[in-house]
């Protein structure tokens, strides 16, 4: 099992740690999350995931599904995302596979 914490800024944080999507999509998979605020009072929060099968974890987050889930689950809409860049790192599992899913997804050379 892995255990993953992840971090970021939402709008609204006490929608995004009242949500009950994270359980709905993550929990068929077998996976247990804690989410957690920054006690500092700015808008950063943050999660610790169990992941028993990261393999099956990382399939579906590749999936329209998983993405249209995860952006629900901060404004209950679907949301577009801006940026820049993406960061992969080449010892991550599966980094190459992460590439080429998110260049496809993307169209392309963009």
């Amino acid at each position: 099992m892995a255990t993953h914490i992840a971090f970021h800024e939402v709008d609204d944080v006490d929608h995004w740690l009242s949500s009950s999507k994270r359980e709905e999509v993550f929990s068929p998979l077998g996976i247990t999350m804690r989410a957690f605020r920054d006690p500092a009072g700015s808008n950063r929060v943050g999660l610790i995931a169990e992941i028993p099968d990261m393999a099956a974890f990382e399939e579906f987050m590749q999936t329209d599904a998983a993405a249209d889930a995860t952006a629900r689950i901060q404004s209950q809409q679907r949301v577009r995302i801006a940026f820049d860049t993406v960061c992969i790192h080449a010892d991550m599992e599966s980094a190459v596979a992460r590439l080429r899913a998110i260049r496809q997804r993307l169209g392309g050379n963009r």
